[in-house]
Order: structure tokens, then sequence, then C-alpha cells
């Protein structure tokens, strides 16, 4: 989903999702900069927050487990 900045498609809480996973899936690049954090944070609730941080590393970690063990999709 490399184009969902230039897409019109995603609302205001939708947008800060992706830009979260973006920023957690690059964190050797981004290090989640605080003003991400803060933009992001502004569209979530504290307990919305913590389960998509845990979604998108949840789903990191099983990517990292594919690479790692080049698994095939079935």
């Amino acid at each position: 989903m490399s184009t969902w900045k230039e897409t019109p498609f995603f609302n205001q809480q939708e947008r800060a999702a992706l830009l979260w996973t973006e920023t957690l899936t690059l964190v050797a690049t981004t290090h989640a900069p605080d003003d991400i954090y803060e933009e992001v944070a502004a569209a979530f609730n504290d307990q919305e927050l913590a389960e998509l941080t845990f979604v998108i590393a949840t789903i990191n970690a099983w990517n990292r487990f594919g690479v790692g063990f080049a698994m095939q999709p079935e």
C-alpha cells in the first residue's frame, strides 16, 4: 500500500493507522519520531492505540518468521 498517502480514499483515523504501521514497520529507519506518535495518538484513544500497535508488531513478527525460514505461501 505504498500509495496510501496520495489517495483520498482513507479517512483521518485510517490514515493515522497506516502512518503508524509504516513507521513501526520501518522503525530501524524511522525510529518512531515523537511528532508521528502525537499525530497517531490524536486519532485513537489509549486502548485503540495499544491494540493497533500490538497488531502491527504481531504481523511484523510473522513476516520476520516467514522471511527467516524462507516460507512460501501455500
